[in-house]
């Protein structure tokens, strides 16, 4: 019989064997990479580097770590080549002085099966450049699609922060949009934007064609216009946010606009929405020369135009709407200088109030009551 100590002994000898053979190889260390070079392992800059025109292309599962170096294009050119198929991040750095910062790289595709990227960056400053990301990734029918994902970026001085056509959606939260010509301009794309902070830009949403752009739960500060409007067939979805100083919030638009429990404060017209369909509803407006103005939902399309639950002080008109395809209920509208609720001819859904507000009537169109009882 044998003893238990060998046959304890037996057994911690197969578990280490075991062990080593089960063991993952070791990773290849990080290489030092500059311009023009192909990165297929993971790789970091090791000084600033200045390029002309040869940024660095990244294919396969990699990271690079520009180590707070800088990757300077001098004007011209594309910084980050990131490859369809693959995984990649980008850290801690800065990307500036490119004709396009980041742009994706489609391989080959015989069978036409498409490609799938995943692009991440965290920590980049990306300043001065001409277009920061081209999301396109695909043609109408193609089936490459690709997220790019941004967190704790700043996005500083570039003339255009998201373009492109087809198959991509950029991701970011955590970051900055500062003193930015445009943030969004897209086609057939998308952008989500979360607990972040967009300062002194001059339009966030230029083009929003067949796309779309969600802002949640950040901060807009004194950016000229939000959103041009005009869209064909696009949305706007602004929640929980924080918006003043703005010349235009939202401008006419036949797309649908959803904006739900923001603060619009000290802008001069915050939502004049045209021929919108949509939902605006739990929002306080203050000080704003024009706070809600719309002229119906575009006849013949279906769409609905529902306000309610909105709180109205100290603007100039509060709420300026009319016809067919309008709903108002439940607003709250006082000391504005103006226009309480004149809503000739739409849908009273009831619970609407107003008082001390400039002009008489109160309300014209819905039913509302005054001045709650303390």
């Amino acid at each position: 019989m044998r003893s238990r100590p060998l046959v304890a002994a037996l057994t911690a000898a197969v578990a280490a064997v075991s062990s080593v053979a089960l063991a993952a190889p070791a990773a290849a260390a990080p290489v030092a990479v500059s311009c023009g070079d192909v990165v297929t392992t993971d790789a970091y800059l090791d000084a600033d580097a200045a390029c002309a025109g040869a940024g660095i292309t990244l294919v396969g599962d990699v990271t690079l770590d520009l180590r707070g170096h800088t990757l300077d294009g001098g004007g011209s050119g594309t910084g980050l080549r990131v490859t369809l198929g693959g995984t990649q991040a980008v850290v801690d750095g800065t990307v500036s002085g490119w004709t396009t910062a980041v742009d994706a790289v489609i391989p080959p595709d015989p069978e036409g099966e498409g490609f799938v990227g995943d692009f991440s960056f965290s920590g980049v400053v990306f300043t001065g450049n001409g277009e920061v990301t081209d999301l396109g990734v695909d043609s109408l029918f193609g089936r490459h699609r690709a997220d790019f994902r941004y967190s704790g970026t700043r996005f500083e001085e570039n003339a255009l922060v998201f373009g492109g056509l087809f198959g991509g959606g950029g991701f970011v939260e955590d970051s900055e949009f500062l003193r930015n010509g445009t943030v969004v301009s897209i086609d057939t794309a998308g952008v989500v934007i979360d607990r972040s902070r967009l300062e002194g830009n001059d339009v966030v949403a230029d083009d929003l064609t067949e796309s779309g752009l969600t802002v949640r739960d950040s901060v807009l500060l004194d950016n000229r216009v939000i959103d041009t409007g005009g869209h064909f067939m696009g949305y706007l979805d602004l929640e929980g946010n924080e918006i003043s100083g703005s010349d235009t919030v939202v401008a006419p638009t036949t797309s649908y606009v959803r904006v739900v429990d923001n603060v619009l404060v000290d802008n001069d017209v915050a939502l004049d929405l045209g021929e919108a369909g949509g939902y605006v509803a739990g929002n306080t407006f203050e000080r704003n020369r024009v706070a809600f103005t719309s002229t119906g939902p575009l006849v013949g399309w279906g769409s609905v135009m529902t306000v309610e639950g909105n709180t109205f002080v100290g603007n100039g008109d509060a709420i300026v709407t009319a016809g067919v395809g309008t709903e108002v209920g439940g607003n709250v509208a006082h000391h504005n200088t103006g226009r309480g609720i004149h809503a000739p001819g739409v849908t009273d859904l009831g619970g609407n109030r107003a008082w001390a507000n400039g002009v008489y009537p109160q309300c014209v169109g819905v039913v509302c009551a005054g001045k709650p009882r303390s």
